[in-house]
């Protein structure tokens, strides 16, 4: 269970600049520190040694689906870049690489929590590394106070992926249901401290698809609240919009006195690019980048649809032999890009698998703490 928790705040707080990009070894594909941590937990997980856990009948059905379908599609999709002319074996095994990680840490976690107990642990920690990847927002913000003022940078050159901004999310998402349906891990006014700057670690990278992401996922926070005093419980996710207004409001003016510029007009420009409707002057709307190269990853896939095009392809291009910018910035059509309708059907099974699982458990639970935050947090972390 530590080996998890290790792995969770370095994923959080550990700087891709300066520590996780930086101190990598070359071994065909980049390996850095994160993924040795999690092929000696692969490890841990896998050796067949007696352990203390809970018993239990079976492995859970959804756990070899989700194994088989990956290794299925990691088959199928390195198939297709050996037959591919336009393979790069480095970039192949990279992104190879990425794919198998997914299988690899759903082994992690599901074998190395053995107890409800550990998986309360886990959510306790997830939290506090939320809470870390905020913190380390803020500060990197802090840091670009000078040249912010001295150049007046365009927004996008505040833009960070510095830290973990999906473990914030997962972590607001999260922390936000305990608010809403009472099962709390913390007192309510640190709840709502927590909440507050782990939703500002998930915003402030001002990525429009991470906005995107956890407006969903706390919009479906609820369809996860217990059966059990469900109309009082929907008045507080009513009271919950107000609640994550003032997060916004309250962050937007901390970054506009950090920065010394005008960071809530910048960001009402950037919402309006998400926005259908006329454009403004030389704006861009968010998909400009974006809707053509999924098509295209699409009408790629359609030339081989059992294998998908293969794992090694660092860029697509149009009819016209143009480079098409944006590739891969849609996890489903790029995975079906790849790997074709096994890689889609993995990645769909675990997300779909999270989600409903979580949700069975919270209905369950039938009100039981432990099982119900265990249940909202795979949940959570689903959308």
């Amino acid at each position: 269970m530590l080996i998890i928790i290790v792995l969770l705040l370095i994923d959080a707080i550990a700087s891709n600049s300066k520590v996780l990009l930086k101190y990598r070894l070359d071994l065909g594909a980049p390996i850095g520190l994160l993924d040795l941590l999690l092929a000696l937990a692969f490890l841990a997980a896998i050796v067949p040694i007696a352990r203390n856990r809970m018993p239990t009948a079976r492995i859970h059905p959804i756990m070899p689906k989700v194994l088989g379908l990956f290794l299925l599609a990691a088959i199928l999709g390195s198939i297709a870049s050996f037959l591919s002319i336009d393979d790069d074996p480095y970039y192949h095994l990279t992104t190879l690489r990425n794919f198998l990680m997914v299988p690899a840490a759903a082994c992690v976690g599901y074998f190395l929590t053995h107890w409800p107990k550990h998986a309360k642990r886990f959510a306790f920690w997830l939290v506090i590394a939320g809470v870390g990847a905020g913190t380390m927002v803020v500060l990197f913000y802090r840091s670009k106070v000078e040249t912010g003022v001295k150049h007046n940078v365009d927004i996008n050159a505040l833009r960070t992926m510095e830290y973990g901004p999906a473990i914030a999310g997962i972590a607001a998402t999260f922390l936000i249901y305990q608010i809403v349906s009472g099962y709390r891990l913390f007192p309510l006014f640190i709840t709502v401290v927590f909440a507050f700057v782990a939703f500002i670690g998930q915003c402030a990278t001002l990525s429009r698809s991470d906005w995107v992401a956890i407006s969903m996922a706390i919009g479906g926070i609820y369809l996860l609240l217990p059966r059990e005093g469900r109309g009082l419980k929907t008045v507080k996710f009513a009271l919950a919009a107000p609640l994550v207004m003032l997060f916004i409001w309250i962050g937007v003016l901390i970054a506009g006195r950090s920065l010394g510029i005008d960071f809530e007009g910048k960001m009402i420009e950037r919402l309006q690019t998400m926005l259908p409707g006329e454009r403004v002057g030389k704006a861009e709307k968010a998909w400009d980048t974006r809707l053509n190269s999924q098509i295209r990853e699409l009408q790629l896939w359609t030339r081989s649809p059992l294998l998908g095009q293969g794992f090694g392809h660092t860029t697509i291009y149009s009819e016209n032999g143009e480079q098409m910018f944006g590739y891969g910035h849609n996890t489903w059509t790029f995975t079906l890009f790849q790997s074709g309708p096994a890689g889609l059907a993995a990645m769909g099974t675990v997300v779909i698998g999270m989600w409903v699982i979580g949700r069975r458990m919270i209905i369950q639970a039938r009100g039981d703490k432990i099982f119900t935050l265990i249940g909202a947090m795979g949940a959570c972390a689903a959308v």
